[in-house]
């Protein structure tokens, strides 16, 4: 006999072998339907439950398939779907907008066809994510389709699995980058264009935190300082840059700029890192806009050149009013020291018997002949200087001086050495002045040095202002320059020799200078006097 299963909830019945009712009474045919048929009936209910759960599961599927296909077709984003091997099964509108194409353009084409030149290394990155563990990977680059407009962008890619963890495709959301690359491009362009602005103005210019160290810098800065970017970013500025006597002051500007917004301005001198020290004048202002603290921007401008000519222009009209008293002095003063020297010329003829008296006469007339030479070169450094140019040759003029030097140095064990080498020597200058150069120097190293005597004198090329000029280099071998020497050896007047005026290396300076040129003293060892002249004078006369 054929055996049903129970409902649920109910024991099995062994259908052949009927069981006794309770009280013992045997089971009757009518009985035995009648428990068929409930049980029937429960089982009918029991699938008919079933059956509402599964058209329930369906429907919710259903459901959510549309809810999902609803927000993939409808979302702002770009979204794709694509088999393993990257053939679009789905793509939504965002999608197809961004590639310019329909929808349905979309599906069934493989997504390689849409990267361009990059097709290749796109497989071969999608091949990869095979091996790899489902999670986010991105790709970056150009979609395109073709013959249409390019599009930067972002691809997203996730791997889906099935249920037994096997891939089935990949989902896709991409992201059009064009406009943030475009933003990117035009910030990039405004900072170039900043930098290049910086770069091109003629002042120093630096960004630097409220600790005073610098965040940034132009390149004139790093021209006058000599050193690079790299070296002066997170440098302290006023450690740096600023000689001690003025930090300060340099300090100083940075509170104000912070409480006030914009500094004063200050004069401060800017220590290089080789060279003579520049004058700038500098002023600071605040800069916000960042999240985090405010930065000074530092504008300084370079008014070495403007101190040099008020110095020049002050040391003019002094030498003039010199140059008006000395005239003066010597109309009134040159018939009597011409009278002096005849009456003590005639006073030595009347002695000459007498040595003594003929000492105190000598000593006399040389006294007189100094007194002259102080009237000379008083006249010659407050006169103006005109120059005669022509081409030179500077090792004849050097030369030249050491030979017309001969009375002070024939009877003393000199050596005098020239080390040029292939330099050529040639440049436009005034002969007379030049040889007056050299000449000042060549006394000035015998004066200092005790036999025996060495004094070289070397020449190279170089560059003055960005043009092509000659550095010449007299040295010595004596002691050398103290500390106040060097300070104050241009000075007018000032010597440390029992005779002269003082006056020669400062109209040593002023010829060279009229020249376009410099003079400075070198480090030795020694006495060291390095000049630079330029190769060719400006149309004014000075050199370029």
């Amino acid at each position: 006999m054929e055996q049903f299963p129970s409902p649920p909830g109910q024991p099995d019945v062994d259908k052949g072998n009927a069981r006794p009712l309770p009280g013992g009474a045997p089971n009757r045919p009518a009985g035995k339907a009648s428990d068929l048929f409930a049980r029937l009936q429960a089982q009918e209910e029991f699938v008919r439950g079933l059956k509402q759960q599964l058209e329930q599961a369906r429907s919710d599927s259903q459901f959510y398939r549309l809810r999902y296909q609803e927000l993939f077709y409808s979302s702002p984003e770009a979204y794709l779907e694509t088999d393993v091997h990257g053939l679009i099964r789905e793509a939504n509108h965002a999608a197809a907008a961004l590639l310019q194409v329909r929808r349905e353009f979309l599906v069934d084409k493989p997504l390689a066809s849409f990267v361009g030149e990059a097709r290749w290394s796109f497989y071969s990155w999608l091949n990869s994510l095979l091996r790899q563990p489902p999670v986010p990977q991105t790709w970056q680059g150009v979609l395109q389709t073709p013959g249409l407009k390019p599009v930067d962008a972002f691809l997203t890619t996730f791997l889906m699995l099935n249920s037994e963890g096997q891939p089935t495709g990949f989902r896709w959301l991409v992201r059009d980058t064009s406009p943030s690359k475009r933003v990117e491009q035009s910030l990039q362009a405004e900072r170039a264009f900043k930098d290049s602005l910086l770069n091109m103005v003629q002042a120093a210019v630096a960004v630097v935190d409220v600790d005073g160290r610098i965040l940034s810098a132009n390149s004139y800065l790093g021209g006058v300082s000599g050193y690079t970017e790299q070296q002066l970013r997170y440098q302290d500025w006023i450690t740096l840059l600023i000689p001690e006597a003025g930090r300060t002051a340099a300090l100083e500007i940075v509170r104000e700029a912070i409480a006030s917004r914009v500094s004063k301005t200050v004069t401060l001198g800017l220590l290089p890192r080789t060279g003579a020290e520049h004058t700038f004048a500098w002023s600071a202002r605040i800069l916000e806009g960042g999240r985090g603290k405010p930065s000074i921007l530092l504008v300084g401008h370079d008014i070495s050149d403007l101190e040099k000519a008020q110095r020049k222009a002050l040391q003019a009209e002094r030498l003039a009013a010199i140059g008006q008293m000395v005239a003066g002095l010597a109309h009134e003063s040159r018939n009597a020291l011409q009278r002096i020297q005849g009456c003590l010329q005639m006073l030595r003829w009347e002695l000459q018997d007498q040595p003594r008296a003929q000492d105190l006469v000598g000593r006399a007339l040389r006294a007189q002949d100094e007194l002259h030479l102080l009237y000379e070169d008083v006249r010659e450094y407050a006169a103006p200087l005109r120059l005669d140019t022509a081409a030179c040759d500077l090792g004849g003029l050097w030369r030249e001086a050491w030979t017309r030097l001969a009375p002070l140095h024939s009877t003393r064990q000199v050596q005098f050495v020239e080390n040029v080498g292939e330099v050529d020597l040639t440049c436009t200058g005034d002969e007379r002045r030049l040889r007056q150069v050299f000449r000042n120097l060549l006394e000035n190293a015998l004066a200092a040095c005790t036999d025996p005597v060495l004094i070289t004198v070397s020449c190279s090329e170089t560059q003055l202002a960005g043009r092509p000029a000659l550095c010449v280099a007299v040295q010595d071998n004596g002691p050398g320059l103290a500390a106040e020497q060097r300070q104050r050896a241009f000075e007018p007047f000032y010597t440390t020799k029992t005779k002269g005026t003082g006056l020669g290396l400062s109209i040593t300076r002023r010829i060279v200078e009229t020249h376009g040129g410099r003079i400075e003293i070198g480090d030795g060892p020694g006495g060291q006097f390095l000049i630079t002249l330029p190769r060719r004078l400006s149309q004014g006369g000075q050199g370029s």
